[in-house]
């Protein structure tokens, strides 16, 4: 575990950020609500081996916050691309007294009375729940009743993104058209409602491996996008603010993949066109000039290339993790493991909760039907009822099938770990 942190932590880096914040901030960047959470569950695991190892709670919460603290200085004083912040020290080391505590209460929850089983099912529920209903809400796009008309911004920057070092020789967002000469972004200040539609038009690029804007869209004294398209390596991006975004979480995106870079070494002309509406994001790609290119590599990759994102509460771990992306082939499996690690618990104390002291056949049958059927009530009112209150479609098979799989095998493995006990 040791050197699994180290190794994600302490290997020099690019430097990718560009936003300006001290390093005694709390909630650090655009994503800083993200990289928050995240922080504390790379600890947790840490703080449980720890424990279960032979030190008490005290000493590997101690540990735990001496070598973050050390990994700190170091990224502050050799690593290259990294930067020290006093948030890393206080959720690392929140992160490690986490897992340390549920190491040394692991006899309560794992093997608990019929009673605290009971209490620990119905706080899975209300977890099980409260995770789906908040990525419901917060899938959801920005509120926008501004009246303002769209404009150039007074900004010449785009905090916390690179340079594009290609030409964007038009931008349309709404009723504005920019003409743009030289390199760089187009940045644009405009209200944007529930469906918004925006066209780039430009030539050649330049490799970057973070993500750099040709059109910035920004709400009035925000800094955060609202609308950007851009390029990430040789990929092209599209990302709409979310509700997430409020909270400094990440904003799921929409990528056209390998079309401005490795395939051609010419100034090409393209444009890009991009549209977010309802659950769904597009955008599509396509080369304008001809000349540019011979006819066998026209053929080939002149035609326009689309892509689509559905967004479903059921993505609520892409405001995490931007690995794998929601429009990646992994999204799916992704997706089954986010929905099978918050079921798991309710079908593992659910099923706890009909064990105790030997009772009549009746009663026994009578608690296994409350706990089955808690169980599946508070599965089928997160996929079945929260997504239309927040203007999605009703979850699939696929999502019903890993949500329910992941409480039968939460049943199985309380049934081995009784077995066991036994």
């Amino acid at each position: 575990m040791v050197a699994l942190i180290a190794f994600l932590t302490l290997r020099p880096v690019a430097a990718v950020s560009y936003e300006t914040f001290g390093h005694l901030c709390i909630l650090c960047g655009s994503i800083g609500g993200a990289d928050f959470v995240a922080n504390v569950l790379l600890f947790v695991p840490l703080g449980a081996a720890l424990v279960l190892a032979g030190l008490s709670w005290r000493r590997a919460a101690l540990l735990g916050a001496a070598f973050s603290l050390g990994i700190e200085t170091a990224q502050w004083l050799v690593i290259a691309g990294r930067f020290a912040t006093l948030s890393d020290v206080l959720t690392n080391s929140t992160g490690t007294l986490v897992g340390a505590t549920i190491a040394t209460w692991r006899h309560e929850w794992l093997r608990p009375r019929r009673r605290v089983a009971t209490w620990l099912a119905a706080a899975a529920a209300a977890g099980w729940l409260g995770v789906f209903g908040f990525s419901t809400w917060a899938l959801g796009r920005v509120p926008d009743a501004s009246g303002e008309p769209p404009r150039i911004s007074a900004r010449t920057t785009t905090p916390g993104f690179g340079w594009f070092g290609g030409h964007v020789e038009r931008a349309t967002v709404k009723d504005l058209t920019v003409d743009h000469r030289g390199t760089g972004p187009v940045i644009i200040q405009a209200p944007l409602g529930q469906a918004v539609q925006a066209r780039v038009e430009g030539r050649g690029s330049q490799f970057r491996h973070e993500l750099v804007p040709m059109l910035f869209v920004h709400a009035p004294g925000d800094t955060v996008p609202r609308l950007l398209i851009g390029q990430r390596g040789g990929d092209v991006v599209f990302r709409v603010a979310l509700r997430a975004s409020q909270l400094r979480l990440r904003s799921p995106d929409v990528s056209v993949r390998r079309v401005l870079l490795g395939r051609f070494e010419r100034d090409i002309r393209y444009s890009i066109d991009a549209l977010a509406a309802g659950d769904s994001l597009s955008v599509d790609f396509k080369l304008t000039d001809r000349s540019q290119l011979p006819d066998r590599l026209w053929r080939r990759w002149g035609g326009p290339q689309r892509n689509v994102l559905h967004l479903k509460p059921t993505h609520g771990w892409s405001l995490l993790s931007p690995i794998p992306g929601l429009d990646s082939p992994l999204a799916p499996f992704a997706t089954a493991a986010w929905l099978v690690g918050l079921t798991l618990p309710l079908g593992y104390w659910s099923t706890w909760a009909t064990w105790g002291p030997p009772v009549s056949r009746r009663r026994a049958g009578r608690r296994t039907v409350l706990a089955v059927a808690g169980a599946v009530v508070a599965i089928g009112i997160a996929l079945a009822v929260f997504p239309p209150l927040g203007g999605f479609p009703r979850s699939g098979w696929r999502e019903w099938s890993a949500a329910l799989g992941g409480a039968a095998l939460g049943a199985l493995v309380a049934m081995a770990v009784r077995r066991r006990r036994a």
